[in-house]
């Protein structure tokens, strides 16, 4: 599948819940080393940004982790602010928050359509 441009594949993160592992699906850059220029990257001075946004953090994992593993958010709202790929509100969506997910690029917030869309969420 294509978003945006880029080649996507989906696939499954299985996060650490409460009582029992809790699983989102989330649509990713397939190869993403291939959007990224490393010579422009070491030759210009001012290279274009590599796809920064379309990187699956460490940090995002952890609160993505956190908050599956937290008190229900039901009734509760969350934004999500540089997503990214926005796993760390898909997780909040899971646990029952509505979800406001804000990016500069729009191309990551057409992956995180596309995430909500396969895990059947409707409030974000």
């Amino acid at each position: 599948m294509e978003i945006e441009g880029f080649e996507a594949r989906l696939r499954t993160v299985v996060l650490d819940g409460i009582d029992h592992p809790r699983a989102v699906r989330l649509w990713e850059v397939a190869d993403l080393a291939r959007y990224v220029d490393r010579d422009e990257l070491l030759r210009e001075q001012a290279p274009a940004d590599p796809p920064y946004w379309a990187l699956v953090w460490s940090g995002a994992e952890a609160l993505a982790r956190a908050v599956v593993a937290g008190p229900s958010f039901i009734g509760r709202r969350v934004l999500d602010l540089g997503a990214g790929l926005g796993l760390s509100g898909l997780a909040a969506c899971l646990v029952g928050a509505d979800v406001t997910f804000a990016d500069l690029r729009p191309e990551s917030l057409a992956f995180v359509a596309a995430s909500a869309h396969a895990n059947g969420f409707t409030r974000w």
